[in-house]
Formats: structure tokens, C-alpha cells, sequence
């Protein structure tokens, strides 16, 4: 939803591409803006600083997390909203559109023991749906595998999920660091948004798998 001098846009990502649907007034956007933040815990006096927050619907008995990003622009608030399916994830590799080849690549990859698998692309080009199903094709039986994610996105069953906390002081440098300490086999960064991050894990690259 952005926010322009005489109304407010509301557009579609449709297979990559924003579709304009829809054009609403600015007095009825800020209270759809209001219910939306309250909803999603976010501070609804704060309009000058971006912000974050997550809101959790059912429709046709199914559960979606609704990722929420607001951003002050010229007009007003700008407002995305991401959508992402959470329950029964069961994504194989045969379904995220990779080849024949590159599905025996990544899964000759992700045998070995050692080493650092990079998922690079932008906002929904598939790198959590990549790095989920990498994660399920995995043992986690038998294995101590741990993500550490902001926010974790999809629950998925024997992996130790660990979320970040601002108020606690969890980021990901300090986050990794106590993951490190917990034995683990796999780790899984949602992000890598700074150089103590990432020095972290090139140091840690061998620790085990």
C-alpha cells in the first residue's frame, strides 16, 4: 500500500510483477494503517521510523502469517505485507522449480560434512522456501540442526527454531554464538547483516557440518 498525494495504491505482486487493484482515500487508509499495526504489535503513535511486526489469520482452516513492514515515505506510511502459507510444509526439492541436475547438485552439496551453502537472491525470490526444504531433506533425527531466524517463518518438526529478540538483546552475532555453544551438527542463519556475523561464521565453518 503507498501512499501518494491525492490517494493511496494498493498493489499486487503477481508472478513478479506489482498490479495496481485498487485506489483508496488517504482518511481511510490511516485507519486501516491503525488496525493494522495494532494487530501486529507495532506502535501505532510511531510514524517516522520503520517497522516491523506479524500478524497470524486462518482462512479455510489454513494458517498464514502475515509479515508486516511499514516505512514513512512523503505521503504517509508506506505498508507491505507479506504473506507466507505455515502450516505442513512439504516442499521437496522436485518442487521449487530447480532441474534434474541441480536437484542432484544440491542435494550432493548438502552431504557434506563441512562447509557453508549461501541462499542469495531478493525479497521472494524463494531463498526460505530453498533453505526449509534443504532443511527436511535433512536428518534431523539425528542430527542437532538449529536455525536462528528473524522471525522464524515456517515451524518445522525436530529442528531447534531460535528467534531473534531486540528487547532481550538476540541479534544474530550473539545468537550464533550461543547456537555455537549448544553442540550443534547444522546451523541455519536466516540473515547475515553484518561483519561480526559473518566473520563468526567463516571462523566456525568447520566446527562440525
Amino acid at each position: 500500500m503507498e501512499p501518494q498525494k491525492n490517494c493511496v495504491f494498493v498493489r499486487y505482486r503477481i508472478n513478479g510483477t506489482l498490479v495496481l487493484v485498487h485506489k483508496i482515500e488517504h482518511k481511510e487508509y490511516a485507519v486501516l494503517v491503525s488496525k493494522i499495526k495494532v494487530k501486529a504489535n507495532m506502535d501505532i503513535t510511531e510514524k517516522r521510523k520503520p517497522q516491523d511486526g506479524k500478524i497470524v489469520v486462518t482462512y479455510n482452516n489454513l494458517k498464514y502469517d502475515l509479515r508486516i513492514s511499514s516505512i514513512p515515505v512523503v505521503y504517509g506510511e508506506k505498508i507491505v505485507i507479506r504473506i507466507l502459507y505455515c502450516d505442513n510444509f512439504a516442499y521437496k526439492l522436485e518442487d521449487l522449480g530447480f532441474t534434474e541436475d541441480n536437484v542432484k547438485l544440491i542435494r550432493k552439496i548438502i552431504s557434506i560434512k563441512n562447509g557453508l551453502i549461501l541462499a542469495c537472491g531478493p525479497t521472494g525470490s524463494g531463498k526460505s522456501s530453498t533453505l526449509y526444504t534443504i532443511l527436511k531433506e535433512l536428518d534431523s533425527k539425528s542430527l542437532n540442526i538449529t536455525t536462528l531466524e528473524d522471525p522464524v517463518e515456517i515451524l518445522l518438526p525436530n529442528i531447534n527454531q531460535m528467534s531473534l529478540n531486540k528487547k532481550l538483546n538476540i541479534d544474530f552475532s550473539n545468537g550464533l554464538r550461543s547456537i555455537l555453544r549448544q553442540d550443534p551438527d547444522v546451523i541455519m542463519i536466516g540473515e547475515i547483516r553484518d561483519e561480526e556475523t559473518a566473520n563468526m561464521v567463516v571462523l566456525n565453518l568447520n566446527y562440525k557440518e
